[in-house]
């Protein structure tokens, strides 16, 4: 019903023919510690957001491993330095073929932060130019310490040809003007799985890649499946790259600050120790709905579902987070063996804390 409009507050009450009531002002979680209808399936709120971040983290775990590689082999993606006038420029390189979760993990492991100064994200290829994507810090005081989390992405105009710093507002607007919305999103997804853009706008689509996928991700690791869902929903053509932009659940101001307070709650309400009348989770609960309606949307988009009719209720639940796993290391490009099996990934989100 609400598709892709968005209100302050989203209840769900009852199993079946649930009802959905909005909540201007919440004073206290409307989804946290509830349950959710996906699919027409009953979930359990905390445990699904704990299994989103989880895939987050094995993307990301995995990223790091293939970066290690064998003895004297280069990692598909690693930190280094470009030549720039008057010295050099901090970068993390990424060969071709390589995948999301390396370029994720060398982002977060790099050894040394270029602090206040730009840094570049540079894709290889062997037939075309190398693509290259700025970053840079802006703070809003002197004082601000800089914060890896937290870097601008810089995006190409393709009308004026310009390189600059915009919000996410003129970045929708940007790709509305290419008229090349959905080859953008086949380019920017592709990404994530190793594959080198062909499209029309390869650079922009190397921007909304490293803006909408890593940074966001460096800023919430459960972001690296979110915005990967909503990225695949405008390839797909279930949307526009703008309204996928638009419903991705770290794109609202204020979303780093939420992230950090719902990875808190996670963490603290797997033993029983949070306190749901505080502020902060009242703030995390809104990040919370965000990334449950894209879930939904997501996976309510998918015509092949495969959840048994047969199966118990909770027996459901947990093929459908196997599912919504399983769809996600296929868009990352994961291979057999390079994460835990189900058994074990399901069991860590009853006894493993998770990460931002």
């Amino acid at each position: 019903m609400r598709a892709w409009y968005r209100l302050t507050a989203l209840r769900v009450e009852g199993a079946r023919n649930f009802l959905i009531r909005a909540v201007l002002n919440p004073d206290k979680p409307v989804v946290l510690g509830a349950t959710f209808e996906i699919a027409g399936i009953k979930v359990e709120v905390d445990r699904q957001l704990r299994a989103i971040r989880r895939i987050g983290e094995e993307i990301e775990a995995s990223g790091a491993v293939t970066n290690v590689g064998p003895t004297g082999q280069q990692p598909r993606a690693r930190e280094g330095w470009l030549p720039k006038s008057g010295g050099r420029r901090h970068a993390v390189r990424a060969e071709e073929g390589a995948r999301g979760g390396e370029v994720q993990a060398a982002l977060r492991r790099r050894r040394f932060q270029p602090g206040r100064r730009s840094d570049v994200v540079q894709f290889l290829a062997d037939t075309v130019n190398p693509i290259e994507v700025f970053r840079r810090f802006r703070s809003r005081s002197a004082r601000q310490q800089p914060n890896p989390r937290n870097r601008l992405v810089d995006v190409t105009d393709p009308t004026t040809g310009k390189t600059r710093g915009v919000s996410y507002e003129e970045f929708k607007d940007i790709l509305k003007r290419t008229g090349n919305e959905q080859e953008i999103a086949e380019d920017a997804l592709g990404l994530l799985a190793g594959r080198t853009p062909r499209g029309p706008h390869p650079r922009l689509a190397a921007e909304a890649n490293t803006w909408v996928i890593h940074q966001e991700g460096h800023r919430n690791i459960g972001a690296l499946a979110t915005h990967a869902m909503a990225l695949d929903m405008a390839v797909r053509g279930e949307a526009t790259l703008q309204e996928a932009v638009d419903r991705a659940p770290m794109s609202p101001g204020g979303a780093p600050q939420e992230a950090r307070h719902l990875t808190r709650y996670l963490n603290e309400s797997r033993q029983g120790q949070v306190n749901t009348s505080r502020k902060w989770v009242l703030r995390a609960d809104q990040l919370a709905q965000r990334e449950l309606q894209m879930i939904k949307l997501w996976v309510e988009s998918l015509k092949d579902l495969k959840i048994r009719d047969s199966a118990t209720a909770q027996e459901k639940e947990r093929e459908l987070i196997l599912e919504i796993r399983r769809r996600i290391h296929e868009i990352y490009g994961l291979r057999e063996g390079e994460a835990a099996g189900a058994d074990d990934f399901l069991k860590s989100l009853e006894n493993t804390d998770v990460i931002l």
